[in-house]
């Protein structure tokens, strides 16, 4: 008999709590393996580029999380958002940072799994990579982290401080990465780390972005689904 397939989870959050009660559920499903929680934008950040997890789980109240989300799409890794406000705002944003799954505070541990059971699923066509000047391909995973704090406005010495390395290296990783991507200063750069991520979000077909409230589950047992703009 073949081997089941097993998809892999990496769950972030600022709570331990919520990291240890997601961890045990999510690991007891049959088909899934949480294989790393994180607690900060930085670590989950190394986690999505560099373990490539299948699906990554993310809090909305995690500090940076849309920087997450980027990563992660860029990374080729789904994801599912849990904990955003029941209004339109969050919603939209979890859209443009292509993420797979948005689920409200209302929603259940069971809308969890079933968010995760749909981005698990392979897209019903080939999605195929938008060949564009701004493809971050190119970079090597630890410049994908240089470009992300680089993104956030962080200066060479406080990258330095985040990676426990020497500035003169965090130098050398900026100037290859501006190289690689045709840019000529950091704020080209930061641009064109959201201008990527757009472009593959928009790439992604928005087939499982789950949308639970309350009110939902009280007018139609089944999760709706809201499709992308």
């Amino acid at each position: 008999m073949p081997r089941p397939v097993i998809t892999t989870v990496a769950i972030f959050t600022r709570l331990r709590l919520f990291q240890e009660l997601l961890s045990s559920f999510v690991g007891s499903r049959q088909g899934f393996a949480v294989i790393a929680v994180s607690t900060s934008e930085l670590e989950a950040t190394r986690v999505v580029v560099g373990q490539r997890p299948d699906v990554a789980l993310i809090d909305a109240g995690l500090p940076g999380v849309w920087n997450v989300a980027d990563a992660a799409v860029l990374a080729g890794v789904s994801t599912v958002v849990f904990g955003l406000a029941d209004n339109p705002h969050p919603i939209e944003n979890a859209v443009r940072h292509g993420c797979g799954g948005a689920l409200l505070t209302s929603a259940t541990a069971q809308d969890i799994i079933g968010a995760l059971e749909d981005a698990r699923r392979p897209a019903p066509h080939p999605i195929e990579r938008p060949v564009a000047r701004w493809d971050v391909s190119a970079l090597t995973s630890r410049e994908v982290e240089v470009l992300a704090l680089v993104a956030r406005g962080l200066t060479n010495k406080e990258i330095a401080g985040e990676l426990t390395v020497s500035v003169p290296t965090v130098k050398t990783h900026v100037h290859n990465l501006l190289h690689k991507l045709g840019a000529r200063h950091r704020a080209d750069a930061a641009r064109l780390l959201h201008l990527a991520a757009s472009e593959t979000a928009e790439a992604r077909p928005a087939r499982h972005l789950d949308v639970v409230s309350a009110t939902d589950r009280r007018e139609r047992p089944q999760r709706m689904r809201a499709p992308a703009e």
